[in-house]
């Protein structure tokens, strides 16, 4: 049954799960990169954390230079929201 402690136990990633890395996108332009990660921030699937990070990508990514927007994808990409509602939980590794 969903949200018993057994099903929370087998849907939770390990402690040691390593991080997802973004996908290498060699040759892409900075200006595709920039529209890629307002987009990527906008369709997270949740709506706070849809309005959290969209806002601050069409704030801040268009003077961000090439290092600053991969680490910016990193974390955009490390962000994990569990699908347990109930409880709301949002994880950064």
């Amino acid at each position: 049954m969903p949200h018993t402690p057994e099903h929370i136990a087998s849907t939770t990633l390990p402690a040691n799960t390593a991080p997802p890395k973004p996908l290498p996108r060699p040759g892409e332009s900075i200006e595709t990169t920039r529209s890629r990660l307002v987009y990527q921030s906008r369709k997270r699937g949740t709506l706070e954390s849809d309005l959290l990070l969209s806002t601050f990508a069409q704030e801040h990514l268009g003077t961000m230079n090439a290092e600053e927007l991969f680490e910016f994808d990193k974390v955009r990409s490390r962000l994990v929201v569990q699908s347990d509602f109930f409880f709301k939980r949002v994880l950064f590794f």
